[in-house]
């Protein structure tokens, strides 16, 4: 989403669009960043998550 918003370029739907997120992942997400900042595929890995 964020290259699209940069260039303008249509992209697909990113992975994290489908997945739900334990409230202790979400937690450690800066309440600055809250709605803003993505979570990657490693730190949901290292969560535990699926």
């Amino acid at each position: 989403m964020e290259i699209e918003r940069e260039t303008g370029v249509a992209q697909g739907a990113c992975w994290c669009t489908t997945e739900q997120f334990s409230p202790a992942l979400l937690e450690r997400i800066p309440a600055q960043a809250r709605g803003q900042a993505c979570v990657c595929q490693a730190c949901v890995q290292a969560e535990g998550q699926p």
